[in-house]
């Protein structure tokens, strides 16, 4: 597969030119990996596989050494209005980023378009609160690819459409997003 696109959040150069390695290696892995390997037969017609690309570029970062990182967040139950009685009492949520080395993190998303707004304004962020990472890669299909899917996913341009339409916000951390085509 290769890179056919970039979008960035702020701006591409915060996170080549500091994490020039990361960078580089997150594009040779996307390079490594085949797409016609994962073309799958479904009611007489060829469509590549989402799952099976997610699950092979995650063991391409995988094996490049990147970690998945898992958080446990408590999560706060003192907003419940007056004379609310919280049955669950405390309780934990799981944050979870695909992939983190040096400072950054590495979202891939084959799925709904909300999963990739979240991950890059929401998740990013708290990451980078944690202390976990400084900036953020996000891989996702062009609409052109993502039309040869056998599922239906989002796309690079409907979420670049998205977010110049949500506009910058002081909190965002710079992030780029990474549309990439068979």
């Amino acid at each position: 597969m290769r890179v056919a696109s970039t979008y960035s959040i702020k701006t591409s150069n915060q996170i080549s030119q500091p994490y020039p390695r990361a960078f580089s290696e997150v594009r040779r892995i996307i390079n490594e990996v085949k797409a016609s390997d994962f073309k799958i037969k479904a009611n007489g017609q060829t469509s590549y596989s989402p799952k099976q690309i997610h699950r092979t570029l995650s063991s391409q970062f995988k094996d490049h050494g990147w970690k998945t990182l898992s958080l446990r967040c408590k999560l706060p139950v003192t907003y419940f209005v007056e004379g609310f009685k919280n049955r669950s009492g405390d309780f934990e949520g799981r944050r979870e980023m695909d992939f983190v080395k040096a400072g950054v993190g590495v979202e891939i998303e084959f799925g709904k378009p909300v999963l990739e707004i979240c991950s890059a304004c929401a998740k990013m962020t708290i990451f980078r609160n944690l202390g976990h990472i400084d900036c953020g890669i996000e891989i996702v299909p062009i609409k052109a690819f993502a039309d040869e899917m056998s599922t239906g996913v989002s796309y690079f341009e409907q979420f670049v459409g998205d977010l110049e339409n949500r506009g910058a916000a002081d909190i965002d951390i710079p992030v780029l997003i990474l549309g990439i085509d068979a």
